[in-house]
């Protein structure tokens, strides 16, 4: 199975290449040095905690659970009974 390469991935490649030429040693140390970085980033616990593109302006509460479900919790719950009364899955 082939990987799909970001740009930065492909670019830091042909940087690596052109510094191989004249320092092997560096351009090892330096594919090394990305790889253990990988590495690191796949064992983090939970994938909402990435700071990525999508989720670095994503501030979230502090509150608690309650503290933010107390003041509309009327309308939640007559939705939620709305939704399950006009649900279209039928349950054997």
């Amino acid at each position: 199975m082939s990987e799909h390469k970001t740009i930065s991935q492909i670019f830091s490649d042909g940087i690596d290449g052109m510094i191989g030429v004249f320092s092997p040693r560096s351009a090892f140390r330096r594919k090394m040095f990305r790889e253990a970085i990988r590495v690191s980033q796949s064992f983090r616990a939970y994938k909402g905690a990435q700071h990525d593109r999508i989720r670095s302006s994503w501030i979230p509460g502090g509150g608690s659970a309650d503290e933010t479900l107390l003041p509309e919790l009327a309308d939640i719950r007559e939705r939620s009974r709305d939704l399950n009364r006009n649900d279209a899955v039928l349950f054997m």
